[in-house]
């Protein structure tokens, strides 16, 4: 058995299992022993319901493991490769196996299980929640100078103090706790990455985070759970924030 690369044009990696699969060349067909399409769960917690899909983590790189040792790819598997219009490239010289499974082991799949089995590290969740700390201060600084009796703005400026130093806003208080963790320099930390969009004039702040850390954050509250909760992004998010908070003395 031999393994050969291919790279495509991203986001079409999956593709090029679906044609080999439905491919009428019987000659070809019965080349591929296997596609390697390194991938991920993704899955993604939003105000919407919760989403789960199948991403692609190689960079655009799919492996086809062949029937026969070969040095170099046959002339039939790779004009019929060639001939996809989202391949972009072959490698037609034989990469060894060694290679191909530390390639793969690196980015979370593993070779000699099935697509649907294939995932040895843990795979990803997304939670997308709005970020309202800014406005929350905008409008508590309004109010403070809206104020004329003493008694009353001194009371109103501690509240402010207050959610400038403990934000009443869960994402902010995520941001917080994160740039604590990867400040003290802990490892845990730095598996979680931040994106943020803006929609509608609404800044939305999403976490990518490793399954564990999502799974360690729940796996207390699970017979209590219920699914309408993970429609709840901030309600999540909240949990995972207490459960770092609390685990590495982070606040």
């Amino acid at each position: 058995m031999s393994y050969f690369a291919v790279l495509c044009r991203n986001g079409e990696e999956f593709e090029l299992e679906y044609l080999i699969d439905k491919i009428d060349n019987k000659k070809v067909k019965q080349m591929i022993k296997k596609i390697i399409s390194p991938a991920i769960i993704r899955t993604k917690i939003t105000s919407n319901s919760p989403s789960k899909n199948r991403v692609n983590s190689s960079l655009g790189y799919v492996f086809i493991k062949v029937a026969e040792e070969t040095s170099t790819i046959s002339n039939d598997l790779y004009h019929f490769l060639k001939s996809i219009p989202f391949v972009q490239k072959i490698i037609p010289e034989e990469i060894p196996e060694n290679e191909v499974r530390d390639f793969c082991e690196n980015v979370g799949t593993d070779i000699d299980k099935e697509p649907e089995e294939a995932h040895i590290v843990d795979s990803q969740v997304v939670i997308e929640t709005k970020e309202e700390h800014e406005r929350t201060l905008s409008d508590s600084i309004k109010h403070v100078n809206q104020i004329k009796i003493p008694k009353e703005r001194k009371k109103a400026e501690k509240h402010l103090e207050q959610e400038m130093n403990t934000p009443s806003c869960v994402t902010e208080k995520m941001l917080r706790t994160i740039q604590k963790g990867k400040k003290k320099g802990l490892q845990y930390f730095k598996t979680i990455t931040i994106t943020e969009k803006v929609h509608k004039d609404q800044k939305r702040v999403s976490f990518h985070m490793p399954h564990s850390i999502f799974a360690n954050a729940l796996k207390p509250l699970m017979n209590s759970l219920h699914i309408k909760d993970f429609s709840e992004p901030k309600y999540i998010l909240d949990l995972i924030c207490q459960d770092l908070q609390n685990r590495f003395c982070v606040t």
